[in-house]
Protein backbone atom coordinates (compact mmCIF):
# COMPACT_ATOMS: atom_id res chain seq x y z
CA UNK A 1 0.00 0.00 0.00
CA UNK A 2 1.81 3.49 -1.17
CA UNK A 3 0.82 6.24 0.98
CA UNK A 4 1.92 10.32 1.18
CA UNK A 5 5.47 9.65 2.89
CA UNK A 6 6.45 6.04 0.59
CA UNK A 7 6.50 8.66 -2.29
CA UNK A 8 8.33 11.57 -0.14
CA UNK A 9 11.93 12.41 -2.52
CA UNK A 10 14.29 13.38 -1.56
CA UNK A 11 14.01 12.13 1.82
CA UNK A 12 15.64 14.94 5.35
CA UNK A 13 19.02 12.82 5.56
CA UNK A 14 20.74 12.10 8.99
CA UNK A 15 22.06 14.86 10.76
CA UNK A 16 26.32 14.75 9.58
CA UNK A 17 28.55 14.01 12.57
CA UNK A 18 29.96 18.17 11.97
CA UNK A 19 25.90 18.70 12.64
CA UNK A 20 25.93 20.57 9.37
CA UNK A 21 22.84 20.18 7.62
CA UNK A 22 22.90 20.94 3.78
CA UNK A 23 20.40 23.77 3.37
CA UNK A 24 19.57 22.70 -0.53
CA UNK A 25 18.83 19.45 0.68
CA UNK A 26 17.06 20.46 3.76
CA UNK A 27 14.77 22.85 2.06
CA UNK A 28 13.78 20.39 -0.69
CA UNK A 29 12.82 17.84 1.86
CA UNK A 30 10.73 20.35 3.32
CA UNK A 31 8.92 21.74 0.40
CA UNK A 32 7.63 17.96 -0.21
CA UNK A 33 6.04 18.17 2.62
CA UNK A 34 3.79 21.09 2.48
CA UNK A 35 1.35 19.24 -0.08
CA UNK A 36 0.55 16.62 3.09
CA UNK A 37 -1.90 19.72 4.23
CA UNK A 38 -3.57 19.39 1.07
CA UNK A 39 -5.19 16.13 2.26
CA UNK A 40 -6.29 17.63 5.53
CA UNK A 41 -8.99 20.42 5.60
CA UNK A 42 -8.63 24.41 5.04
CA UNK A 43 -7.96 24.88 8.89
CA UNK A 44 -4.21 24.02 8.08
CA UNK A 45 -3.86 26.51 5.71
CA UNK A 46 -2.05 29.27 8.24
CA UNK A 47 0.73 26.38 9.36
CA UNK A 48 1.02 25.64 5.03
CA UNK A 49 0.90 29.19 4.45
CA UNK A 50 4.24 30.07 7.06
CA UNK A 51 5.84 27.17 6.10
CA UNK A 52 5.78 27.96 2.77
CA UNK A 53 6.92 31.56 3.45
CA UNK A 54 9.42 30.69 5.71
CA UNK A 55 10.96 28.29 3.07
CA UNK A 56 11.20 30.86 0.61
CA UNK A 57 12.80 33.36 3.20
CA UNK A 58 15.73 30.63 3.21
CA UNK A 59 15.75 29.79 0.01
CA UNK A 60 16.10 34.05 -0.95
CA UNK A 61 19.32 33.77 1.15
CA UNK A 62 20.83 30.93 0.02
CA UNK A 63 19.81 31.78 -3.78
CA UNK A 64 22.23 34.80 -3.57
CA UNK A 65 25.37 32.97 -2.65
CA UNK A 66 24.77 29.20 -2.66
CA UNK A 67 28.65 28.17 -1.93
CA UNK A 68 28.72 30.37 0.63
CA UNK A 69 25.41 29.01 2.39
CA UNK A 70 26.05 25.49 1.79
CA UNK A 71 24.78 24.61 5.36
CA UNK A 72 21.90 26.16 7.68
CA UNK A 73 24.52 26.66 9.92
CA UNK A 74 26.27 29.22 7.27
CA UNK A 75 22.95 30.50 6.94
CA UNK A 76 23.34 31.17 11.01
CA UNK A 77 26.59 32.14 11.24
CA UNK A 78 26.28 34.79 8.01
CA UNK A 79 23.36 36.40 10.30
CA UNK A 80 24.83 36.37 13.39
CA UNK A 81 27.89 37.99 12.13
CA UNK A 82 25.73 40.87 10.86
CA UNK A 83 24.33 41.03 14.57
CA UNK A 84 27.85 41.69 15.81
CA UNK A 85 28.35 44.49 13.11
CA UNK A 86 25.05 46.16 14.43
CA UNK A 87 23.55 45.82 11.54
CA UNK A 88 20.30 43.64 10.56
CA UNK A 89 19.06 41.57 7.55
CA UNK A 90 16.29 42.67 6.09
CA UNK A 91 15.03 39.25 6.43
CA UNK A 92 15.97 37.08 9.60
CA UNK A 93 17.01 33.48 8.48
CA UNK A 94 17.30 32.84 12.39
CA UNK A 95 13.79 33.56 12.53
CA UNK A 96 12.50 32.04 9.24
CA UNK A 97 14.62 28.72 10.81
CA UNK A 98 13.04 28.99 14.36
CA UNK A 99 9.45 29.35 12.61
CA UNK A 100 9.87 26.52 10.39
CA UNK A 101 11.31 24.52 13.01
CA UNK A 102 8.36 24.59 14.83
CA UNK A 103 5.80 24.37 12.08
CA UNK A 104 7.91 20.80 11.40
CA UNK A 105 7.52 20.21 14.71
CA UNK A 106 3.63 21.04 14.34
CA UNK A 107 3.22 18.56 11.63
CA UNK A 108 5.44 15.75 13.72
CA UNK A 109 3.18 15.93 17.01
CA UNK A 110 0.30 15.89 14.59
CA UNK A 111 1.13 12.96 12.69
CA UNK A 112 1.88 11.21 16.58
CA UNK A 113 -1.34 12.07 17.37
CA UNK A 114 -3.19 10.09 14.78
CA UNK A 115 -0.88 7.53 15.38
CA UNK A 116 -2.13 6.87 18.82
CA UNK A 117 -5.37 7.19 18.26
CA UNK A 118 -5.22 4.75 15.43
CA UNK A 119 -3.04 2.14 17.56
CA UNK A 120 -5.84 2.51 20.36
CA UNK A 121 -8.30 1.41 18.09
CA UNK A 122 -10.45 4.28 18.11
CA UNK A 123 -9.10 5.57 14.64
CA UNK A 124 -11.30 8.93 14.72
CA UNK A 125 -12.11 10.51 11.84
CA UNK A 126 -12.00 13.98 13.81
CA UNK A 127 -8.65 15.12 13.68
CA UNK A 128 -9.42 18.62 15.70
CA UNK A 129 -8.31 17.03 18.97
CA UNK A 130 -5.33 16.03 17.10
CA UNK A 131 -4.48 18.98 16.16
CA UNK A 132 -5.33 21.06 19.42
CA UNK A 133 -2.60 18.99 20.89
CA UNK A 134 -0.50 19.40 18.26
CA UNK A 135 -0.82 23.38 18.80
CA UNK A 136 -0.87 22.80 22.39
CA UNK A 137 2.97 21.49 22.29
CA UNK A 138 4.16 23.10 19.34
CA UNK A 139 3.08 26.72 18.63
CA UNK A 140 0.90 28.07 20.95
CA UNK A 141 3.83 29.11 23.70
CA UNK A 142 5.23 30.89 20.41
CA UNK A 143 2.02 33.28 19.72
CA UNK A 144 0.46 35.54 21.51
CA UNK A 145 -2.91 35.51 23.32
CA UNK A 146 -4.76 37.50 20.34
CA UNK A 147 -3.14 34.95 17.64
CA UNK A 148 -3.79 31.90 20.47
CA UNK A 149 -7.78 33.15 20.11
CA UNK A 150 -7.83 32.96 16.38
CA UNK A 151 -6.75 29.97 16.20
CA UNK A 152 -8.96 28.46 18.35
CA UNK A 153 -12.00 30.04 16.79
CA UNK A 154 -10.84 28.79 13.73
CA UNK A 155 -10.38 25.61 14.79
CA UNK A 156 -14.14 25.63 16.95
CA UNK A 157 -15.53 26.96 13.03
CA UNK A 158 -13.67 24.16 11.16
CA UNK A 159 -14.12 20.79 12.22
CA UNK A 160 -10.91 19.19 10.92
CA UNK A 161 -11.12 15.68 9.09
CA UNK A 162 -9.02 13.74 6.72
CA UNK A 163 -10.00 13.63 3.33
Amino acid sequence: MSNFFAKFTPRYCDVPEDKRIKTLTFLESTRKVVPFFDLLSSAFKPVKSDINGNITKLQAQFDKDPSSYDTLSDLIEWELDLIQKKSSPKVSVIDALLWLKRGLQFIVIFLEEVYADHRSGKQSENMSPHCNAAYDRSLKAHHNWMAQKLVQVRNLRASVHLK
